[in-house]
């Protein structure tokens, strides 16, 4: 009992307050989170990836592994949520929004948090790593999904190289393997870029559920959050043996996988018109349903 309460106080608790100040911020004036939401998108996330990549001793090996344990991951269990829905004869727009709930993981503003606080720098890399592929399931089968249920077009292909994320991913691979570095003044810059990245993730965190439609929880609803929170590190625990994750990338394959819906998730659904509502409720309620999910597990992995 004493380590579930240490493992709450010392990792999650920080992130709710952190995110709850942005929750009353949101809720006491106008600030919008789709401008903040840029700010992290197209400057902050970019320049932490491109930090943590060069900064880190991951090799090319337990990178070519995290990515590769990652898409299959979303793969089974975006899968495994569209036979759900399909046993219980969901409509075909629940169906798509619950495997896009179960898709789409806040790997970013809440899992890369979570993993600094529980384990140190040291896992972060690999945390970043699975943030990065998740992204660009997220930005591909995640438009096909929502391209299906919806009616909509979209194409899966393009839509990961209009975000920075997959250029600062590259470069900084290329940096790395090259020992290359970037000059003095731009090196700074993005450190200091990186370091505002996670606080402010927190903050929009909070910012983003105060936008949140509560609405009364229904058995899709429910589903999709037990999807995501608790059968998804199930599944991954038993593909970080196939993979052969140790250690760190151990510990951030299966903490990362049971982190909650996204917000990208309501992001995707609004511009697809796919039951955005459904989506927003998800988020809200499988952040607040994760502190209950995430307390031990950081007690296992530890």
């Amino acid at each position: 009992m004493i380590a579930l309460i240490n493992a709450f106080t010392d990792n999650i608790l920080p992130i709710l307050l952190a995110s709850g100040a942005g929750f009353i911020l949101g809720k006491k004036s106008d600030v919008s989170p789709g401008s903040i939401s840029k700010v992290v998108l197209y400057l902050f996330t970019p320049c932490l990836i491109y930090k943590l990549i060069t900064g880190s001793q991951v090799s090319d090996r337990d990178i070519l592994l995290m990515l590769g344990f990652t898409v299959v991951l979303m793969i089974l269990i975006t899968a495994l949520m569209g036979a759900v829905g399909k046993a219980f004869s969901w409509p075909k727009s629940i169906i798509a929004a619950a495997m896009l709930g179960s898709l789409a993981t806040n790997s970013g503003n809440y899992g890369l948090s979570l993993t600094q606080f529980a384990f140190g720098n040291q896992v972060l890399p690999y945390a970043s790593l699975f943030m990065v592929g998740n992204s660009l399931m997220t930005y591909t089968l995640g438009i096909a999904i929502a391209s299906w249920g919806s009616g909509k077009k979209g194409n899966p292909l393009v839509a990961p190289f209009k975000y920075p994320f997959l250029y600062a991913f590259i470069v900084g691979l290329v940096f790395s393997h090259l020992r290359l570095s970037l000059p003095l003044p731009i090196d700074r810059v993005v450190g200091l870029f990186s370091d505002a990245s996670i606080p402010t993730m927190l903050v929009l965190l909070g910012l983003q559920l105060s936008r949140s439609e509560w609405r009364r929880p229904s058995l899709a609803l429910m589903l999709t959050n037990l999807m995501r929170l608790v059968t998804s590190p199930l599944v991954a625990a038993g593909l970080a043996l196939i993979f052969t994750l140790e250690g760190p990338a151990r510990q951030a394959g299966i903490l990362q996988a049971a982190m909650p819906t996204a917000v990208t998730a309501t992001l995707l659904a609004t511009e697809f018109d796919l039951e955005p509502a459904f989506l927003t409720v998800s988020v809200a309620f499988s952040t607040i349903l994760s502190v209950l999910t995430l307390t031990p597990l950081i007690v296992y992995l530890s």
